[in-house]
């Protein structure tokens, strides 16, 4: 065997080595992935419980809901209230859609986060209310998603489901 020929074994074999480290690499970046998709899913999780425990566990909310929900007139402090809550689940609306605009958040899933969307604009005019208010604080990629259905929403002033 010549040098030649055990240079040309050696350039051989190294291009095996090229083949199995680019077929190990793309193996993890599948894993790396994978475990980056379960991070964000967690972490909107987390961000959704936070605002319900928050929101839900204050006596203030409670009541400001059970007046909305009779069809009684809101103090300023309880508008307030009920507008922070939306504030909250807007930046959770933004982080959700940006999640799924970078391939971090399952079609499905999102497209039920949108279901969700849809209903609380359709039947909760604070929400729609707040949206006018805070859709200057949002991303304009947001603001185009969900203007169509608070348009379709508006009018509708029947207390929801809250």
């Amino acid at each position: 065997m010549t040098i030649q020929d055990l240079g040309s074994l050696g350039e051989f074999i190294a291009s095996i080595g090229v083949v199995v480290s680019l077929i190990y690499l793309a193996l993890q970046t599948k894993e790396n992935t994978r475990a980056i998709r379960a991070q964000t899913r967690s972490a909107l999780t987390d961000q959704v419980l936070s605002i319900q425990s928050q929101t839900f566990n204050s006596e203030a909310f409670r009541n400001a809901i059970r007046k909305y929900n009779d069809g009684s007139e809101l103090d300023e402090l309880e508008k307030d209230i009920l507008n922070r809550e939306a504030l909250l689940f807007f930046k959770h609306m933004e982080n959700a859609q940006f999640q799924f605009e970078n391939g971090l958040y399952d079609t499905s899933e999102y497209e039920a986060q949108r279901a969700v969307w849809v209903h609380r604009f359709s039947t909760y005019r604070p929400w729609r209310d707040a949206w006018e208010f805070y859709k200057p604080m949002l991303s304009p990629r947001l603001i185009n998603e969900v203007q169509p259905i608070v348009d379709a929403a508006k009018g509708r002033d029947v207390p929801g489901d809250v």
